[in-house]
Protein backbone atom coordinates (compact mmCIF):
# COMPACT_ATOMS: atom_id res chain seq x y z
CA UNK A 1 0.00 0.00 0.00
CA UNK A 2 2.43 2.05 -0.73
CA UNK A 3 2.75 5.21 -3.75
CA UNK A 4 6.68 6.59 -4.64
CA UNK A 5 7.85 8.34 -6.87
CA UNK A 6 10.13 11.52 -7.72
CA UNK A 7 8.14 14.70 -7.28
CA UNK A 8 6.72 16.50 -4.65
CA UNK A 9 3.03 15.42 -4.45
CA UNK A 10 0.72 17.09 -7.04
CA UNK A 11 3.39 18.08 -8.94
CA UNK A 12 5.07 16.49 -12.63
CA UNK A 13 7.09 13.06 -11.66
CA UNK A 14 7.42 9.51 -12.16
CA UNK A 15 5.38 7.63 -10.06
CA UNK A 16 5.32 3.94 -9.03
CA UNK A 17 1.99 2.17 -7.97
CA UNK A 18 2.03 -1.16 -6.17
CA UNK A 19 -1.66 -2.13 -7.12
CA UNK A 20 -3.15 -2.27 -3.67
CA UNK A 21 -3.77 1.42 -3.87
CA UNK A 22 -6.35 2.49 -6.63
CA UNK A 23 -7.98 6.14 -8.08
CA UNK A 24 -5.11 7.76 -5.54
CA UNK A 25 -4.23 11.63 -6.05
CA UNK A 26 -1.85 14.04 -3.77
CA UNK A 27 -1.98 17.69 -3.67
CA UNK A 28 -2.34 20.70 -2.26
CA UNK A 29 -6.17 22.42 -1.98
CA UNK A 30 -6.23 25.92 -1.03
CA UNK A 31 -9.71 27.13 0.31
CA UNK A 32 -11.33 30.11 -0.91
CA UNK A 33 -10.42 31.60 2.27
CA UNK A 34 -7.33 30.88 2.18
CA UNK A 35 -6.85 27.72 4.15
CA UNK A 36 -4.32 25.50 2.94
CA UNK A 37 -4.52 21.20 3.68
CA UNK A 38 -2.54 18.67 1.73
CA UNK A 39 -4.87 15.82 0.16
CA UNK A 40 -4.55 12.14 -0.68
CA UNK A 41 -7.63 11.74 -2.17
CA UNK A 42 -8.01 7.91 -1.96
CA UNK A 43 -11.76 6.75 -3.31
CA UNK A 44 -11.76 2.87 -2.58
CA UNK A 45 -12.58 3.29 1.31
CA UNK A 46 -15.27 5.28 2.51
CA UNK A 47 -13.42 6.79 5.38
CA UNK A 48 -11.90 10.27 5.85
CA UNK A 49 -9.00 11.35 8.28
CA UNK A 50 -7.41 15.10 9.26
CA UNK A 51 -4.65 15.48 11.09
CA UNK A 52 -4.16 19.07 11.99
CA UNK A 53 -1.21 20.86 14.11
CA UNK A 54 -0.53 24.30 15.10
CA UNK A 55 2.48 26.18 16.66
CA UNK A 56 2.51 26.70 19.99
CA UNK A 57 2.43 23.41 22.75
CA UNK A 58 3.22 22.82 26.20
CA UNK A 59 6.72 24.66 25.84
CA UNK A 60 4.43 28.05 25.93
CA UNK A 61 2.93 27.71 29.48
CA UNK A 62 4.10 29.76 32.11
CA UNK A 63 6.08 28.35 34.50
CA UNK A 64 3.08 28.27 37.08
CA UNK A 65 0.74 27.09 35.19
CA UNK A 66 2.58 24.03 33.24
CA UNK A 67 0.41 21.91 32.24
CA UNK A 68 -2.37 24.44 30.64
CA UNK A 69 -2.16 23.06 27.21
CA UNK A 70 -2.60 19.67 28.38
CA UNK A 71 -5.51 20.37 29.73
CA UNK A 72 -6.95 22.28 26.79
CA UNK A 73 -6.09 19.11 25.06
CA UNK A 74 -8.65 17.25 26.90
CA UNK A 75 -11.39 19.41 26.92
CA UNK A 76 -12.47 20.26 23.64
CA UNK A 77 -14.49 17.80 23.19
CA UNK A 78 -16.17 18.24 26.37
CA UNK A 79 -18.49 20.09 25.06
CA UNK A 80 -18.37 22.83 22.48
CA UNK A 81 -20.95 25.16 20.81
CA UNK A 82 -24.86 24.38 21.78
CA UNK A 83 -23.76 21.41 23.28
CA UNK A 84 -22.53 20.29 26.59
CA UNK A 85 -20.31 17.54 27.05
CA UNK A 86 -22.64 14.70 27.26
CA UNK A 87 -24.88 15.80 23.94
CA UNK A 88 -21.19 16.28 22.34
CA UNK A 89 -20.00 12.73 23.28
CA UNK A 90 -23.57 11.15 22.21
CA UNK A 91 -22.90 13.21 18.36
CA UNK A 92 -19.68 11.84 17.69
CA UNK A 93 -20.42 8.44 19.38
CA UNK A 94 -24.39 8.46 16.72
CA UNK A 95 -22.10 9.14 13.44
CA UNK A 96 -18.95 6.66 14.52
CA UNK A 97 -16.84 9.53 14.59
CA UNK A 98 -13.57 10.17 16.70
CA UNK A 99 -12.08 12.93 17.26
CA UNK A 100 -8.82 13.91 19.34
CA UNK A 101 -6.60 16.38 20.49
CA UNK A 102 -2.86 16.43 22.56
CA UNK A 103 -0.18 18.76 23.02
CA UNK A 104 3.65 18.36 22.83
CA UNK A 105 6.26 20.36 23.43
CA UNK A 106 6.18 22.34 20.60
CA UNK A 107 2.98 21.83 18.68
CA UNK A 108 -0.95 21.05 19.53
CA UNK A 109 -2.84 18.99 17.80
CA UNK A 110 -6.09 17.34 16.27
CA UNK A 111 -7.41 14.22 14.44
CA UNK A 112 -10.83 13.66 13.18
CA UNK A 113 -11.99 10.09 11.85
CA UNK A 114 -15.12 9.66 10.24
CA UNK A 115 -17.56 7.66 7.66
CA UNK A 116 -17.67 9.89 4.02
CA UNK A 117 -21.20 9.80 4.40
CA UNK A 118 -20.85 11.57 8.05
CA UNK A 119 -18.34 13.58 6.65
CA UNK A 120 -20.28 17.63 6.83
CA UNK A 121 -21.50 16.61 10.77
CA UNK A 122 -18.28 15.14 11.56
CA UNK A 123 -16.25 18.20 10.22
CA UNK A 124 -19.02 20.79 12.25
CA UNK A 125 -18.90 19.40 15.24
CA UNK A 126 -14.45 19.59 15.01
CA UNK A 127 -15.37 22.80 14.08
CA UNK A 128 -17.35 23.63 17.48
CA UNK A 129 -14.28 22.14 19.00
CA UNK A 130 -11.58 24.05 18.52
CA UNK A 131 -13.63 27.67 17.63
CA UNK A 132 -16.56 27.73 20.42
CA UNK A 133 -14.92 24.97 23.24
CA UNK A 134 -17.17 25.36 26.46
CA UNK A 135 -15.11 24.86 28.66
CA UNK A 136 -17.60 24.30 31.27
CA UNK A 137 -16.53 23.90 35.39
CA UNK A 138 -17.60 20.44 35.88
CA UNK A 139 -15.89 19.29 33.28
CA UNK A 140 -12.81 21.36 33.66
CA UNK A 141 -12.65 20.09 37.37
CA UNK A 142 -13.36 16.74 36.06
CA UNK A 143 -10.62 16.47 33.72
CA UNK A 144 -8.68 17.98 36.37
CA UNK A 145 -9.33 15.19 38.85
CA UNK A 146 -8.20 12.65 35.96
CA UNK A 147 -4.65 14.52 35.02
CA UNK A 148 -4.19 14.55 39.11
CA UNK A 149 -3.90 10.78 39.10
CA UNK A 150 -1.80 10.80 36.10
CA UNK A 151 0.51 12.80 37.87
CA UNK A 152 0.35 11.17 41.11
CA UNK A 153 0.65 7.35 39.39
CA UNK A 154 4.04 9.14 37.36
CA UNK A 155 5.77 10.20 40.62
CA UNK A 156 5.60 6.28 41.65
CA UNK A 157 7.12 5.07 38.39
CA UNK A 158 10.99 4.65 38.93
CA UNK A 159 11.43 5.45 35.03
CA UNK A 160 9.24 8.60 35.14
CA UNK A 161 11.40 10.19 38.00
CA UNK A 162 14.63 9.13 36.04
CA UNK A 163 13.29 10.72 33.35
CA UNK A 164 12.37 13.93 34.96
CA UNK A 165 15.55 13.64 36.88
CA UNK A 166 17.63 14.17 33.76
CA UNK A 167 15.80 16.46 31.84
CA UNK A 168 15.84 18.74 34.97
CA UNK A 169 19.83 18.48 35.44
CA UNK A 170 20.25 18.63 31.62
CA UNK A 171 17.67 21.60 30.97
CA UNK A 172 17.18 23.82 34.14
CA UNK A 173 13.91 25.79 33.97
CA UNK A 174 13.99 25.35 30.09
CA UNK A 175 10.33 24.66 29.46
CA UNK A 176 11.42 21.20 27.57
CA UNK A 177 12.55 19.87 31.65
CA UNK A 178 8.40 20.49 32.40
CA UNK A 179 6.19 17.59 32.26
CA UNK A 180 3.50 18.75 29.68
CA UNK A 181 0.83 17.46 32.85
CA UNK A 182 2.61 19.73 35.07
CA UNK A 183 2.74 19.24 38.47
CA UNK A 184 0.08 19.21 41.43
CA UNK A 185 0.48 22.60 42.21
CA UNK A 186 0.60 24.29 38.41
CA UNK A 187 -2.40 22.11 37.81
CA UNK A 188 -4.09 23.20 40.84
CA UNK A 189 -3.92 26.94 39.73
CA UNK A 190 -4.95 26.95 36.03
CA UNK A 191 -8.39 28.72 35.81
CA UNK A 192 -11.04 28.58 33.27
CA UNK A 193 -9.74 31.94 31.46
CA UNK A 194 -6.15 30.00 31.49
CA UNK A 195 -7.59 28.04 29.26
CA UNK A 196 -9.90 30.31 26.95
CA UNK A 197 -6.63 32.46 27.13
CA UNK A 198 -4.57 29.28 25.50
CA UNK A 199 -7.14 28.72 23.13
CA UNK A 200 -7.91 31.93 22.09
CA UNK A 201 -3.63 32.73 21.36
CA UNK A 202 -3.00 29.32 19.49
CA UNK A 203 -5.70 27.80 17.94
CA UNK A 204 -5.36 30.66 14.84
CA UNK A 205 -5.40 30.10 11.35
CA UNK A 206 -1.70 31.25 10.31
CA UNK A 207 0.12 28.46 12.60
CA UNK A 208 -2.08 25.52 11.53
CA UNK A 209 -1.26 22.81 9.47
CA UNK A 210 -3.42 20.09 7.79
CA UNK A 211 -3.49 16.97 6.12
CA UNK A 212 -6.56 15.27 5.06
CA UNK A 213 -6.58 11.51 3.49
CA UNK A 214 -9.39 9.54 2.33
CA UNK A 215 -12.60 9.94 0.13
CA UNK A 216 -12.78 13.51 -0.54
CA UNK A 217 -12.08 15.56 -3.64
CA UNK A 218 -10.09 19.12 -3.65
CA UNK A 219 -13.05 20.43 -4.68
CA UNK A 220 -15.39 19.19 -1.56
CA UNK A 221 -12.61 19.54 1.09
CA UNK A 222 -11.77 23.59 0.18
CA UNK A 223 -15.21 24.49 1.68
CA UNK A 224 -14.95 22.10 4.61
CA UNK A 225 -11.42 24.11 5.23
CA UNK A 226 -13.15 27.25 5.06
CA UNK A 227 -16.29 25.74 7.26
CA UNK A 228 -14.13 24.17 9.88
CA UNK A 229 -10.89 26.72 10.71
CA UNK A 230 -12.52 29.94 9.06
CA UNK A 231 -14.00 31.21 12.53
CA UNK A 232 -10.76 30.97 13.96
CA UNK A 233 -8.55 34.12 14.71
CA UNK A 234 -6.12 34.79 11.65
CA UNK A 235 -3.22 35.19 14.03
CA UNK A 236 -1.82 33.14 16.76
CA UNK A 237 0.30 35.27 19.67
CA UNK A 238 2.89 33.07 19.83
CA UNK A 239 6.52 34.06 21.59
CA UNK A 240 8.38 35.56 18.86
CA UNK A 241 11.49 35.46 20.33
CA UNK A 242 11.97 33.33 23.74
CA UNK A 243 14.71 33.28 25.70
CA UNK A 244 16.03 30.97 28.50
CA UNK A 245 18.71 29.76 31.09
CA UNK A 246 20.59 26.89 32.00
CA UNK A 247 23.30 26.84 34.60
CA UNK A 248 26.54 25.01 33.80
CA UNK A 249 29.73 23.70 35.69
CA UNK A 250 33.23 24.02 33.88
CA UNK A 251 35.69 20.89 33.81
CA UNK A 252 38.27 23.27 35.33
CA UNK A 253 38.44 26.88 36.77
CA UNK A 254 38.93 28.88 33.70
CA UNK A 255 40.72 32.18 34.47
CA UNK A 256 40.25 35.39 32.56
CA UNK A 257 40.87 38.90 33.60
CA UNK A 258 39.76 39.95 37.54
CA UNK A 259 38.19 36.50 38.11
CA UNK A 260 38.19 32.71 37.76
CA UNK A 261 34.85 31.08 36.41
CA UNK A 262 33.75 27.48 37.68
CA UNK A 263 30.52 27.89 37.00
CA UNK A 264 28.02 29.85 35.30
CA UNK A 265 24.63 30.27 33.06
CA UNK A 266 23.77 29.40 29.29
CA UNK A 267 21.67 31.80 27.79
CA UNK A 268 19.35 29.95 25.25
CA UNK A 269 17.53 32.12 22.42
CA UNK A 270 14.85 30.51 20.16
CA UNK A 271 13.63 33.07 17.46
CA UNK A 272 10.87 32.79 14.78
CA UNK A 273 11.10 34.28 11.55
CA UNK A 274 8.63 34.88 8.44
CA UNK A 275 9.88 35.26 5.49
CA UNK A 276 8.31 37.58 2.75
CA UNK A 277 6.57 34.74 0.97
CA UNK A 278 5.31 33.62 4.42
CA UNK A 279 7.23 30.97 5.10
CA UNK A 280 8.38 30.00 8.47
CA UNK A 281 11.38 29.29 10.37
CA UNK A 282 12.62 28.73 13.61
CA UNK A 283 16.21 29.20 14.72
CA UNK A 284 18.15 28.68 18.09
CA UNK A 285 21.65 29.99 19.73
CA UNK A 286 23.39 30.13 22.62
CA UNK A 287 26.13 31.85 24.44
CA UNK A 288 27.81 31.68 28.11
CA UNK A 289 26.78 34.20 30.32
CA UNK A 290 29.62 35.43 31.67
CA UNK A 291 30.24 37.84 34.81
CA UNK A 292 33.48 40.22 34.48
CA UNK A 293 33.62 39.01 30.76
CA UNK A 294 32.69 43.13 29.41
CA UNK A 295 32.20 44.56 32.62
CA UNK A 296 35.27 44.34 34.80
CA UNK A 297 33.64 46.31 37.55
CA UNK A 298 34.89 44.62 40.75
CA UNK A 299 32.21 46.69 42.87
CA UNK A 300 29.44 45.22 40.65
CA UNK A 301 28.52 41.05 41.81
CA UNK A 302 28.52 38.22 39.50
CA UNK A 303 24.82 38.59 39.55
CA UNK A 304 24.64 42.23 38.52
CA UNK A 305 26.69 41.71 35.35
CA UNK A 306 24.30 38.71 34.93
CA UNK A 307 21.41 41.24 35.03
CA UNK A 308 23.28 43.46 32.44
CA UNK A 309 23.79 41.00 30.25
CA UNK A 310 19.83 39.75 30.43
CA UNK A 311 18.67 43.41 29.84
CA UNK A 312 21.04 43.63 26.57
CA UNK A 313 19.43 40.23 25.29
CA UNK A 314 16.08 41.55 26.04
CA UNK A 315 16.55 45.30 24.46
CA UNK A 316 18.02 43.49 21.30
CA UNK A 317 14.96 41.45 21.60
CA UNK A 318 12.54 44.02 21.64
CA UNK A 319 14.20 46.00 18.94
CA UNK A 320 14.41 43.07 16.14
CA UNK A 321 10.25 42.68 17.00
CA UNK A 322 9.73 46.24 16.39
CA UNK A 323 12.24 46.78 13.25
CA UNK A 324 10.60 46.15 10.13
CA UNK A 325 11.00 43.05 7.70
CA UNK A 326 15.02 43.49 6.97
CA UNK A 327 17.78 41.00 6.04
CA UNK A 328 19.77 39.17 9.12
CA UNK A 329 23.17 41.87 8.63
CA UNK A 330 20.40 44.34 8.30
CA UNK A 331 18.17 44.24 11.26
CA UNK A 332 22.62 43.75 13.17
CA UNK A 333 23.41 46.99 11.42
CA UNK A 334 20.18 48.63 12.02
CA UNK A 335 21.21 48.12 15.79
CA UNK A 336 24.77 48.13 16.13
CA UNK A 337 25.15 51.49 17.53
CA UNK A 338 22.15 51.35 19.87
CA UNK A 339 23.36 48.38 21.26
Amino acid sequence: ETLAGLGAPGESGFWLRTGLVSNTTAGRVVSAGGIEAWLVQEDSIPLIVMDVAWKGGAASDPAEKSGTANMVSSLLDEGAGDLDAAAFQARIEDIAARISFSADNDHFTGSLSTLAEHRDEAFRLFALAVSEPRFEEDAIERIRAQIGVVIARNSDRPDWIASDTWYKAALGDHPYARSSEGTPETLGAITRDDLKEFAGRVLARDNLKISVVGAISPAELGPLLDRTFGALPEKADLPEIERREVPYRLRMPFRFGVTTATQGLQAFVRARIRLEDGTEATGYSAEAVGAKWFDKNLALSDADNHDQLRKSLELAAAAYLAAGPATPFGLFADHYNAH
